[in-house]
């Protein structure tokens, strides 16, 4: 679930998301669970704008792992790992092109044997 806000102004803005496939697992990559990339283009007028990453139960995000093209990005003071809130500082217009990395926790294992599944997006 993303959310993009973009200074006191809450717009509905074209947000693209798509997870790394194949999402290796525990066998190459230490828990891996790929790599998220949110794609928009930064409202017209604005110059900064805030994502906010709602990760499912047992998935994680990397610290420190975020990567951008078209601006550039912080994480937001009281961002959890599963709820990370990240601050992108671009020009208004600007094709804007987040990366972050995610891991699978133990909690995961809890949700499958519920009988629950997974979609990593």
């Amino acid at each position: 679930f993303l959310l993009l806000f973009s200074g006191s102004l809450v717009a509905q803005v074209a947000v693209s998301a798509t997870a790394e496939s194949p999402a290796h697992f525990a066998n190459t990559d230490d828990f891996s669970a790929g790599m998220l990339t949110i794609t928009f283009n930064m409202p017209a007028g604005k110059t900064s704008a805030e994502v906010e990453v709602t990760l499912a139960d047992g998935i994680q995000y990397v610290a420190a792992s975020e990567t951008i093209t078209g601006g550039s990005v912080t994480l937001k003071a009281g961002s959890t790992n599963t709820k990370p809130v990240f601050t992108i500082s671009s020009t208004g217009g600007t094709l804007v092109t987040l990366k972050i990395k995610r891991k699978v926790t133990k909690a995961a294992m809890a949700k499958l044997r519920n009988g629950d599944n997974y979609c990593i997006v």
